[in-house]
């Protein structure tokens, strides 16, 4: 069986299909085979590869959700897209094409139907992008992250799946000694200071980035601050040794990092808080404004008491929150029993059913 992953741009579309691919190579019997579709200069290329899996490029048009230069070419992109869309399906010939959004799974979507390959998308936020919207439409399955995540789609298509967590962040509760000991060579921690781990995103989250830079040097006063800033972008500047950036990281080693840390600052994307949900560590959200993650944060903070930071939030408010939870750990307000219910550990092995049991339908 061959399995068609196509997602980047960012890394919140790519890690949950890196989690299929661990959870189906895990097994004894019956691995597919995998390939990936992604983005030209996007930072899935790196995740993909180190997981050993053979990397292709598809170049689509961007759906932006403000005005841009790139409108202009849109339509020459977007007819350009199709046809390199079906030249990927018909070279490769994928039994099913999996996708958890991305403008450049879209294309493929549509000559995916017209080649009678069946689809399957993992709709993780609760408000739909425009890629979803028009994939979904063609999609054999739809897997969900929570039964909110499901309005408005076809009911006969909807299984609620929750979402998969890479197999390196799902161990290390049980590798959280080990780890930790790693982390502490690696990252240089000072064990007299706990440890804040502040996520940007693949791609990086500017406001993240903005409120670090702002108060790295404050921070790193009282806390070892490991910064993920996002590829391309600058770290904060601080002449404190307790403050490390670092563009990204890969799953063992962001393992590492989530098992020494005790406190997490993160972007509020579904992959992210699913993985958030597994680690068992306290943690803020700062979710990308006028995004679905503003939608994602709401919703943990209604249902399990996650702190949320927004748009409006200034460098010496995002500073005394982390420090406040630093000096009162007690004071976090937010319940990782609640989290685990909402978001299970086990969702990979429930994803990869539904995608097996598409792909396995296409030949019925």
């Amino acid at each position: 069986m061959k399995i068609l992953l196509a997602g980047g741009g960012t890394l919140g579309s790519v890690t949950p299909l890196l989690a299929l691919f661990d959870y189906l190579e895990s097994r004894e019997r019956g691995r597919p085979q995998f390939i990936f579709v992604g983005t030209p200069s996007g930072p899935e290329r790196q995740a993909v590869e180190t997981a050993n899996i053979p990397f292709f490029v598809l170049r689509a048009a961007k759906l932006d959700r403000f005005f841009s230069w790139r409108l202009f070419l849109s339509p020459l992109i977007y007819f350009w897209s199709h046809l390199a869309a079906a030249a990927v399906i018909f070279r490769l010939k994928p039994d099913v094409l999996v996708s958890a959004g991305s403008y450049v799974a879209a294309p493929l979507a549509r000559m995916a139907r017209f080649a009678r390959v069946p689809s399957v998308l993992l709709q993780m936020d609760l408000r739909r992008g425009l890629a979803n919207r028009m994939m979904a439409r063609t999609a054999a399955a739809i897997a969900v992250s929570l039964p909110e995540a499901g309005k408005g789609l076809v009911p006969k298509k909807i299984v609620v799946t929750g979402i998969p967590v890479r197999s390196a962040v799902i161990k290390v509760l049980e590798r959280r000694a080990e780890l930790t000991t790693a982390a502490m060579t690696r990252f240089k921690i000072d064990e007299k200071a706990p440890t804040v781990l502040i996520i940007g995103g693949g791609t990086g989250a500017a406001q993240i980035n903005r409120l670090v830079s702002s108060s790295a040097s404050e921070l790193a006063a009282a806390a070892n601050v490991i910064h993920i800033t996002g590829a391309g972008k600058e770290a904060a500047e601080t002449d404190n040794v307790r403050y490390k950036s670092y563009e990204l990281l890969t799953a063992e080693e962001l393992s590492e990092a989530y098992a020494v840390s005790d406190l997490i600052v993160s972007r509020a994307g579904m992959g992210a808080i699913a993985e958030l949900a597994v680690v068992q560590t306290a943690f803020v959200l700062i979710p990308m404004p006028d995004s679905p993650q503003e939608e994602n944060a709401a919703f943990f903070h209604a249902r399990a008491g996650i702190p949320v930071l927004g748009k409006q939030t200034t460098a010496e408010q995002f500073c005394e929150t982390i420090l406040g939870y630093l000096r009162h750990p007690t004071s976090w307000p937010g319940s990782i029993e609640k989290m685990r219910v909402l978001l299970p550990a086990n969702a990979a092995a429930r994803f990869a059913a539904v995608v097996m049991q598409a792909a396995e339908n296409r030949g019925a």
